[in-house]
C-alpha cells in the first residue's frame, strides 16, 4: 500500500478535474522532483520501495492524463462511481 492508493489520478498530481495539458505536465514534473530519491523534503518519509511505488502511480496518472482518449475514458470511470461531477469538468 502506497500513499496514494485510494487517489484519483487528479488528485495524486493535485490537479483540478478541469486541469490543462500544461498544468497536467508542470504538476507531473512537481511531483518528480518531490519524491524523487534525492529529494531534500521526503527523502526521510519513505522507503525506496515505497518511493518507487509511488513514482509508478504518479508516471501512471500522467501518461493517462495526457492522452486525450485514456483521459475521457478515465473522467467517464470517474462520472459512473460518482467520484467526480460534471461540474468539475468544466
Amino acid at each position: 500500500m502506497t500513499a496514494f492508493d485510494d487517489y484519483t489520478h487528479y488528485e495524486i498530481l493535485d490537479l483540478p478535474a478541469n486541469a490543462t495539458l500544461d498544468d497536467i505536465r508542470k504538476a507531473y514534473k512537481e511531483n518528480l522532483s518531490i519524491y524523487d530519491i534525492d529529494s531534500l523534503s521526503t527523502y526521510s518519509l519513505f522507503t525506496t520501495l515505497e518511493r518507487e511505488k509511488i513514482l509508478a502511480q504518479v508516471e501512471s496518472a500522467f501518461q493517462i492524463l495526457v492522452d486525450g482518449e485514456k483521459r475521457k475514458a478515465y473522467d467517464k470511470l470517474l462520472l459512473v462511481s460518482g467520484r467526480l461531477s460534471p461540474e468539475m469538468l468544466r
